[in-house]
């Protein structure tokens, strides 16, 4: 299982602190409310952890670490965000654990849905599991195992600003060992490279669920020595509770990871690069031979026109900062 894999990576120390995240996080709350009118997921399907649905469109592009994302499934119990092209998947973990329907193997109670809503520029992208029961309950429990937990929550995409939020729902969770084989609470956003097999980038909510901090992690330099106890959340967030991560403007200011659409794609003389922020950076795009071929700075700009009339009929690579994208040149 990707999760179990990750953790056991997480436990062996194999990434370290980022010198600048990403994202910034706040906690707050907010009444917990079901998704109404979504579009289903499962359609009324029971599933079991290994179970697939999707692949589905996005209704507007979702950044997640700088990276674009525009399809998403239900898969391995959780939602994910991937890009075959780049050999790029996103997993979100509101709590690392292995799901599966409620209702298994008779009748399906446990939904899996998705709703938009807003206007267009302002749409937020909602994914929802709801009422899902945990798999280790069915494993640990001797000598006859029942489906008696249950866990909900929703994970919402803003287009505004490129947000993203966790909600909690209810649950009845109270024996943390049924949560995986460590018995710990922890809550991961991730950026996986899957050609790879490595973690890019890895935030995580940790510390005491009362105050809670935010932590990222994208190389072995500086790793804590204690990761156990840095890695985990003292309890599971309680029902109403909302986990925010929201784009860093000194990260994207620093360019890092920038946020960028670039258009028209395909081009033929001219391409426009259009940035959350204004950034400070130099850009470079190379053929797929690897050469560069243009170069140059972006100085405070949101948005920045680029010649490519002198280039060749093909596929190329835009990169500013840390972030590519392909375009194709007519």
């Amino acid at each position: 299982m990707k999760k179990i894999i990750f953790l056991a990576a997480l436990l062996a120390v194999s990434m370290g602190a980022a010198a600048q995240n990403f994202y910034t996080f706040t906690k707050s709350e907010a009444t917990y409310e079901d998704l109404t009118d979504a579009v289903s997921i499962n359609n009324g399907e029971v599933w079991l952890f290994l179970d697939q649905y999707g692949p589905f469109e996005t209704p507007f592009p979702i950044y997640i670490f700088g990276q674009e994302f525009n399809q998403f499934a239900f898969t391995d119990s959780d939602f994910t965000f991937f890009d075959m092209n780049e050999g790029i998947s996103t997993f979100f973990y509101p709590l690392l654990t292995i799901t599966m329907d409620k209702g298994y193997p008779e009748s399906s109670q446990s939904p899996v849905s998705y709703k938009v809503e807003g206007e267009e520029g302002s749409r937020i992208l909602k994914l929802e599991l709801q009422n899902a029961a945990l798999v280790p309950e069915l494993i640990f429990q001797e000598p006859t195992p029942t489906l008696s937990t249950f866990l909900n929550y929703q994970i919402w995409f803003y287009e505004a600003d490129n947000s993203i939020e966790y909600h909690y729902g209810d649950h009845n969770i109270t024996d943390l060992t049924l949560l995986n084989e460590e018995g710990m609470p922890i809550v991961i956003l991730e950026l996986y490279n899957f050609i790879e097999e490595e973690t890019e980038r890895a935030g995580l909510v940790t510390g005491a669920v009362e105050n809670p901090v935010y932590m990222e992690f994208a190389s072995e330099e500086d790793f804590p020595d204690n990761p156990e106890e840095v890695l985990t959340l003292s309890d599971i967030p309680q029902p109403n509770t909302v986990y925010r991560f929201e784009l860093n403007p000194a990260s994207v200011d620093g360019v890092e990871k920038p946020v960028f659409s670039i258009y028209p794609n395909p081009a033929t003389e001219i391409v426009n690069l259009s940035f959350y922020e204004t950034i400070y950076t130099e850009y470079a795009v190379y053929d797929m031979t690897g050469r560069n071929i243009l170069s140059g700075t972006i100085n405070g700009e949101s948005n920045k026109q680029i010649s490519v009339e002198s280039l060749q009929s093909g596929t190329y690579v835009f990169k500013v900062g840390n972030t590519t994208k392909k375009f194709i040149k007519k």
